[in-house]
């Protein structure tokens, strides 16, 4: 009964950003774009399926860094 364990782990609750964050992701939302993704700390940008869609082209720390300060706004 133990894979069944494993397997939770594999799931990941898009709703819950703690959870998120234990796997390194957040929600982020493109400009221009209504639907949401997900980003990983390389920068890689997936879909709330888990479908890899592309990169920020960038690091992902100036990334967040330009999110935060548009927040801020």
């Amino acid at each position: 009964m133990d894979g069944e364990d494993d397997d939770d782990e594999d799931v990941i609750d898009v709703d819950n950003p703690e959870d998120l964050a234990k796997k390194g992701l957040r929600r982020i939302q493109i400009e221009g774009d209504e639907q949401e993704y997900l980003l990983d700390n390389e920068g890689n940008i997936y879909n709330l399926q888990g479908e890899f869609v592309g990169t920020t082209g960038e690091d992902a720390e100036e990334a967040e860094a330009e999110q935060e300060e548009e927040e801020a706004q």
